[in-house]
């Protein structure tokens, strides 16, 4: 628009020189001119080819790079005939480019290999954003993830496949009840830099929930080969701890032990950058993973103040061995005396370490029958967890009720008593018939027994005045047909609204 002819026509007659030259003019201009407003300025894969350019958009607090297969990239422009010749092969000028992407990217997003959902792909698009740039506005679009810290126990899955994508129909499955995902990339196929890009890119799809971005080493049990004394062994996996960083994933986890303080601390420094100036990064999972039999109390003691990492580390992971039940106790009573105010995952393999992972109430690895194997000794699943938790009064059996009139013939108490016995909950849910907004209150108050509900007509409305905290959709849309007790405060949400936008 702005050459009053097309870009391949301009091509032809200036060349690419002058092009390059004339896009670094637009780019600086739209920068000035947009400096103070919310404005997405878009561009295409040559601005990277001027040094110029690039310096201006390592300049910006937000640059994203989308990211295709090659082999998609070059169908694509072999059928776009308005595009200028590029003068050499696709193949060439993509390998040419790709490190100048990741010089000048803030974030990363990546399409999926022979995508043709581009629906979905902007659905995608649009979540990493709002999450990765802070954005409330967009974040509000999206189901918020249930949170990993906090009173309520949480768990996240260690996903054990080669490759997500021959596993697309289990993954909801074995996700069920678990508030992340664990990407383990040295279990991956392939630790190639665009395959796992594209297995964060299948998860993206198939969940909104956080991913971990775990390379395990076999220094620590994992199947990453690795030896810290050999430059290009810490190099490759400094790229691919980057990556994870650079994809927007919610944790990535360090082993203290296998990576040197150099490593840690440009991890740390990318961090604290992205905090500053996006207000969100990935969060650093601390873990050491130690395989000797037996501990002192301050040995034990010492592995957690270690992976603290002098209060940089989010999270701290330590995992050892369990030959008895004793080991779980001491640990768990280390644990308990251990000061910090980080959350810290603390657990034991092998068979008699099990009951570690009932014990643990922060981001429990957890693993599922329709998984190959399970990424650790002793590792169990939701259910069984849930199941043991009950048995040993960790977990009292309440009562959910759906709260209305003419409620009968409701399906509500088969499709959640269903749902709750999957999960191993000791639960149960029954109808309230109630009429009036005193009878339910009535009943939410006898906080010893009721955990909480559902609300439908004509209660949507009226529970709002009694609630201690509203949910942000639950205030926009006006109404409630959720509530639970948490922490002695009761909470009201809308869930209604979610089956708009994905039927």
């Amino acid at each position: 628009k702005h050459l009053g002819k097309s870009i391949k026509v301009y091509v032809v007659e200036s060349g690419w020189e002058a092009f390059r030259a004339l896009e670094l003019d637009t780019l600086t201009a739209l920068l000035v001119e947009h400096a103070q407003r919310g404005t997405v300025i878009s561009c295409g894969g040559g601005i990277v080819e001027t040094p110029a350019a690039r310096q201006l958009l390592k300049q910006q607090r937000y640059v994203l790079c989308v990211e295709r297969d090659i082999r998609d990239i070059v169908t694509y422009l072999g059928e776009d005939e308005q595009r200028p010749e590029y003068g050499e092969s696709i193949r060439e000028v993509w390998k040419r480019r790709q490190p100048l992407f990741e010089e000048c990217a803030t974030v990363l997003f990546r399409i999926r290999s022979g995508e043709d959902q581009w629906a979905a792909v902007e659905q995608d698009c649009a979540r990493l954003v709002a999450r990765t740039a802070n954005i409330t506005t967009l974040a509000e679009t999206a189901l918020p993830p249930p949170p990993c810290f906090g009173t309520l126990p949480s768990f996240f899955a260690c996903l054990t496949f080669a490759d997500v994508r021959d596993h697309t129909e289990v993954i909801q499955t074995v996700c069920a009840g678990v508030n992340a995902i664990e990407l383990r990339v040295d279990l991956l196929a392939c630790a190639d830099r665009s395959f796992v890009s594209n297995q964060v890119a299948e998860i993206r799809r198939l969940s909104d929930l956080p991913i971990i971005f775990t390379v395990r080493t076999t220094l620590q049990g994992g199947s990453f080969a690795y030896d810290p004394a050999i430059p290009s062994d810490r190099q490759e996996l400094m790229d691919l701890l980057l990556l994870g960083v650079q994809l927007g994933c919610a944790f990535i986890d360090v082993e203290f032990k296998t990576s040197t303080e150099a490593m840690r601390a440009r991890l740390y420094s990318e961090l604290t950058k992205r905090r500053r100036t996006l207000g969100w990064s990935s969060q650093l999972i601390c873990s050491d993973h130690c395989y000797q039999d037996s501990y002192l109390d301050t040995e034990i003691g010492h592995l957690f103040g270690s992976c603290a990492d002098q209060n940089r580390a989010d999270v701290i992971k330590v995992v050892t061995r369990a030959t008895t039940l004793d080991d779980v106790h001491q640990l768990a009573r280390v644990r308990k005396s251990f000061r910090t105010t980080r959350p810290v995952i603390a657990l034991a393999t092998r068979s008699c370490g099990s009951l570690s992972r009932v014990l643990n109430t922060t981001l429990t690895p957890v693993t599922h029958p329709c998984l190959p194997f399970a990424a650790a000794p002793g590792q169990l699943s939701v259910r069984e967890i849930h199941q043991v938790r009950a048995l040993i009064g960790m977990l009292p059996p309440r009562e959910l009720h759906l709260f209305g009139v003419n409620i009968a013939k409701s399906p509500s108490p088969a499709m959640h008593n269903a749902a709750l016995t999957e999960l191993g909950l000791p639960h149960e849910y029954r109808l309230a018939e109630c009429s009036t907004i005193e009878e339910v209150l009535a009943i939410l108050n006898e906080r010893d027994r009721c955990l909480g509900g559902n609300m439908t007509m004509p209660h949507k409305l009226s529970i709002i005045p009694h609630l201690d905290v509203l949910g942000p959709h639950a205030a926009r849309i006006g109404a409630v047909n959720t509530v639970r007790w948490i922490d002695d405060k009761l909470y009201g949400w809308n869930t209604d609204w979610l089956r708009i936008p994905r039927p």
